[in-house]
């Protein structure tokens, strides 16, 4: 429901912007602040619903709260690494952005800091390259 309520409100601005230009700022303005309200409530519903699925996920909760100390020692390590991985993006993306304006010598028009930004999605896939070379949840079976 939510994604049929983000396409009818695409469909909506586009059949729709013709009419709201020929009408002037006023009617864009209405148009558009219309069609941000369905995108935010479309995007609420998707995320409370994604949330409440979560929690009949039993088995991916299990293993996520598995009380043997391996299994909390394994986690431990790899929280450890993730940290680690995301404080050395951040350290990353502080030396291209200063870096960067100390180079071209201008504080208003740096490159590193547009594309800094990149370090943040390497280091997530790095994290979850981690947690999954590290989770060995189908090698520990002990029942």
């Amino acid at each position: 429901l939510p994604i049929a309520a983000i396409i009818i409100g695409v469909v909506w601005l586009v059949l729709l912007s013709s009419w709201a230009e020929a009408g002037g700022d006023r009617r864009e303005a209405t148009l558009v602040s219309s069609f941000l309200l369905d995108l935010a409530l479309s995007v609420s519903v998707l995320v409370w619903a994604g949330i409440r699925m979560e929690k009949y996920e039993i088995e991916n909760w299990n293993r996520e709260h598995d009380p043997r100390p391996q299994a909390k020692a394994r986690r431990k390590k790899i929280d450890r690494i993730c940290g680690a991985i995301m404080l050395v993006a951040t350290i990353l993306f502080l030396a291209v952005g200063f870096g960067g304006m100390a180079l071209v010598n201008d504080y208003g028009n740096s490159i590193g800091w547009r594309w800094g930004w990149i370090v943040y999605p390497i280091a997530g896939l790095l994290c979850a390259l981690v947690s999954h070379l590290m989770d060995d949840s189908d090698g520990d079976e002990e029942e």
